[in-house]
């Protein structure tokens, strides 16, 4: 074909403790280095990456009773900063797309090294608009909640919905 100079590939990854092949495994933190030689001009050009985990982000309903419990759950290697024991994390906001309320939860990993985290949130049958953070989420039956995580590695805004239904 034309000679465009340009050049492409892939690099396939796996996670430490997995047997992929052909992958190359790593693990959160490592660096990869990348390096090519030109021989006109005579350089070599060198390209380095972070390993990097999007999160998912994850409720157990997607349909909710006024009243009831969000559970949440978010799955992100990149916030399991210490293996060694269960880590909390407020890096989840619940905004009611009707009222404009806005409540954070609070999540705990399942476990040591899972990178998964799990936390609740209390909804109340209430018309009335509460104040932002106040650890109840006040909701009627027809209302949208979202549910949104920022992960910061690689950078990107998760949401999911949520629909408080009818009782009955």
């Amino acid at each position: 074909g034309n000679s465009t100079g340009t050049f492409t590939g892939t690099l396939l990854t796996a996670a430490s403790g997995t047997t992929v092949s052909p992958r190359l495994v790593v693990t959160k933190g490592d660096v990869v280095t990348m390096q090519i030689a030109e021989a006109s001009p005579n350089r070599t050009l060198t390209k380095t990456l972070a390993s990097q985990y999007l999160g998912d982000l994850s409720s157990t309903f997607n349909v909710l009773l006024p009243g009831g419990t969000l559970f949440v759950t978010l799955s992100d290697a990149d916030l399991n900063a210490n293996t060694n024991l269960a880590e909390t994390v407020s890096t989840v906001i619940v905004t009611s797309q009707n009222s404009g309320q806005r409540e954070s939860v609070t999540l705990t990993e399942t476990g040591s090294n899972t990178g998964v985290f799990i936390g609740v949130l209390e909804t109340r049958p209430d018309p009335a608009r509460a104040g932002d953070f106040t650890g109840a989420m006040h909701v009627v039956a027809g209302a949208v909640l979202t549910v949104s995580y920022q992960d910061t590695a690689p950078a990107r805004l998760i949401e999911r919905m949520v629909r408080v239904s009818t009782v009955g």
